[in-house]
């Protein structure tokens, strides 16, 4: 897949200074470093969110961005012998704009990372945390941002205790965490589609009206193709329409799913969204220094090519904003 940054850069043809003084406007994406305990404890492990808010109609993006896009990436600043783990990532949502379909998030997400001390740390020295938030937040068009986050906390020689304050942001974070399938999944081929196949998974199969399967690979499905479910005592069966029918199928098909429940006014703990469902946002004003990159209607041989630059201007400041 075509990577975004460096090629934006190849076609304006602008250095890397001028590259890294770009800024997205400050009321697209709000983000904040938040910790759940109040003070850590030495040798015991504990989670930090990365917690992005963005404006109305924006959006950014899944671990696998769909037919366009590029997730968010955090590049840490720790002290010695302190490390942080990998992206634990929420269940995403399907976004379609024009015939694009992206996975991602609207609204609220918090992106959680678990953060591991050294096994020793002086009680009297406080520990920062610190990194480089980078993104990608699209409307119908796509701005690259960046956000430098910071926290400090207290070590404690006794229990590290939640925070009160950021005690409900934890929970709904972990429960927009995929949860583990009740029952085995079996992918198969039959013709240009894969077929996901499982049990009853304890499920009554006329409660649930749809489901979304999101792919961690981003070559494997046709992202904007229906995904039709077929369910009944024996199981469910979701079939997905394969990108390149011309090549090998996948032995093995990784990823998580949303469900949407028949019963009026209630939806299961994640909800899908319908390509039907929903149009693109409309186009609001944007910062004249900002830069604009508009999705191109991809070629019929390459539909995954990414962006094209409609506009880009170096910001004055070189320091990064959210």
């Amino acid at each position: 897949m075509i990577r975004l940054l460096p090629l934006l850069v190849l076609l304006l043809g602008l250095n890397g200074a001028a590259a890294q003084g770009f800024k997205a406007p400050t009321d697209l994406v709000r983000a904040s470093l938040v910790a759940e305990p109040a003070a850590l404890r030495a040798g015991e492990p504990f989670t930090v969110a990365l917690r992005m808010v963005m404006k109305p109609g924006w959006h950014v993006y899944w671990r696998n961005p769909g037919d366009s896009g590029l997730p968010p990436e955090m590049v840490w600043t720790l002290p010695a012998g302190v490390s942080a783990g990998p992206i634990q990532w929420p269940a995403p949502h399907r976004i379609p704009v024009a015939h694009l379909m992206n996975y991602g998030y609207e609204g609220e997400t918090a992106l959680l990372v678990t953060v591991t001390p050294p096994p020793s740390l002086d009680p009297a020295i406080p520990v920062r945390l610190s990194g480089k938030l980078s993104y990608l937040v699209c409307e119908m068009e796509c701005v690259p941002g960046s956000a430098s986050l910071s926290l400090t906390l207290p070590v404690t020689s006794g229990p590290a205790r939640v925070d009160p304050g950021s005690a409900a942001l934890f929970a709904r974070a972990r429960a927009a965490l995929p949860k583990p399938a009740p029952g085995a999944a079996h992918l198969s081929a039959e013709g240009d589609h894969l077929v996901l196949a499982t049990g009853p998974l304890g499920l009554d199969p006329d409660s649930v009206r749809s489901a979304v399967f999101f792919p961690y690979s981003e070559t494997a499905i046709d992202n904007a193709a229906a995904q039709d479910l077929k369910a009944d005592a024996a199981g469910f069966r979701l079939t997905l329409a394969r990108a390149t029918p011309s090549e090998p199928p996948p032995a093995t098909l990784p990823g998580c799913s949303r469900s949407r429940r028949r019963a009026a006014g209630r939806r299961s703990a994640t909800p899908s969204r319908s390509a039907r469902s929903r149009r693109p946002h409309p186009r609001r004003a944007r910062s004249p220094t900002a830069p604009r990159w508009r999705r191109p209607r991809p070629p019929p041989a390459t539909r995954r090519s990414r962006f094209l630059v409609r506009r880009a201007s170096p910001s004055s400041a070189a320091s990064s904003s959210t």
